[in-house]
């Protein structure tokens, strides 16, 4: 590896490490912000729910800056990212709002140009480039989420875990003077190839099956988190045990995010997908009929493992469904857009499928959490499965 690459590299890395912390870290604050702030817990919801959505919304309109190098993009995000922990940290219910809405929508820049960097800078190793930035983003959750309250009570502030995200990124930022000459433009050979290339790009129809993929994964995690804690309480367990279980979860998808990077041969066989479903389900559903804490643990864990690979794969499709680097940042933007957008949808979708299977099937929270990512998981196999022999037929 040369020394550009190492620094981009280190950019990857960086970056990779605060593409969610700034998010995740909000969730535990609920105690501080409503201490501090006197923040209901109606607004406390509203502000929770808006990254998931904002990403979506903002990675559309990232299409907007294909014109721009993917250095200044980074630049301007990664600044946003600073300038939005500062919002945030200002001792108003108002300006914690529009500073996450900030902070989201640079992240949407980052998730959209990242996999770009990638492509563009290691296309002879996308697929373990593509996991190891998963990997970061596995350990960035998780540490969001875990960081928040020590960070409060070390500093006996707030704010700190706003600005400890904030000040992390300034690595990233300045590591991001490595992308300054990377084109994700391919320069056509003629004004006729250009021709045909916007007009083959234009008609190519929008990328849904690679959208629900996405959305599909990420309603995996933001229903395991948004529910499994009550749902746990509401069968006999504590709301603690139940935390700590996504906790273990998001830390698990760290080592399933770096396997899946060297699945490249696996994952094309056809028993991939289901023996990936199967583990993911099986685990899931034994959560919700032992009582044992420590099983609880470790089919959490497993569940975790394969939530990385589900997550990992999904981005490499925007490797391997692309061409160029150009084609890669337009069917990222399209992509994680939908995707996102759709998963924004998850918690409401969520809890008309758990008062269903409580209604028809006189089940209780739980299982209803439970079986609504199995359904998750069995369609984002499906929808993986016929993805990979779509582009077999093509090529």
């Amino acid at each position: 590896m040369n020394l550009r690459r190492f620094c981009i590299f280190c950019f990857i890395a960086a970056t990779g490490f605060v593409l969610r912390a700034p998010v995740n870290a909000f969730g535990p604050m609920a105690d501080a912000l409503k201490s501090a702030l006197g923040m209901d817990a109606g607004l406390f919801g509203l502000i929770a729910g808006t990254p998931l959505l904002t990403f979506g919304v903002f990675a559309f309109l990232s299409r907007g800056l294909a014109g721009r190098s993917l250095a200044s993009i980074a630049a301007l995000a990664l600044s946003s990212i600073i300038a939005g922990a500062l919002v945030r940290s200002l001792p108003y219910s108002t300006a914690v709002f529009a500073g996450t809405v900030l902070v989201s929508a640079a992240i949407a820049q980052l998730n959209v140009i990242l996999p770009v960097v990638i492509k563009t800078a290691f296309a002879d190793k996308a697929q373990l480039m593509t996991g190891f930035l998963c990997t970061m983003i596995g350990i960035s959750s998780s540490l969001g989420s875990v960081a928040s309250v020590p960070l409060i009570e070390a500093f006996d502030a707030w704010q700190a875990p706003f600005l400890f995200w904030g000040l992390a990124a300034l690595p990233a930022l300045f590591s991001a003077a490595a992308l300054v000459g990377l084109q994700h433009q391919t320069a056509p050979a003629s004004s006729s190839a250009s021709g045909e290339s916007m007009t083959t790009s234009a008609r190519r129809p929008f990328p849904w099956r690679l959208g629900f993929i996405f959305a599909l994964q990420a309603t995996i995690s933001t229903v395991l988190a948004n529910w499994l804690p009550a749902a746990m309480a509401a069968s006999g367990a504590s709301l603690g045990e139940g935390a700590a279980l996504v906790a273990l979860f998001f830390l698990a998808t760290v080592p399933g995010s770096f396997a899946a990077a060297f699945l490249r041969s696996a994952m094309r066989r056809p028993g991939f997908p289901v023996l990936l479903f199967t583990f993911f389900t099986a685990s899931v559903v034994l959560i919700g009929t032992t009582s044992d804490p420590a099983l609880w643990r470790v089919f959490a864990a497993v569940a975790g493992v394969a939530q990385g690979i589900f997550i990992t794969l999904s981005f490499t499709l925007l490797q391997t469904e692309s061409r160029s680097a150009d084609e890669a940042f337009r069917l990222s933007s399209r992509v994680q857009g939908a995707g996102y957008c759709l998963a924004g949808l998850a918690p409401a979708a969520a809890a008309v499928l758990i008062d269903l299977f409580a209604r028809f099937a006189g089940l209780g929270a739980l299982p209803g959490v439970l079986g609504t990512v199995a359904l998750a998981a069995l369609l984002w196999c499906i929808l993986f499965t016929r993805t990979l022999h779509g582009t077999k037929r093509t090529r």
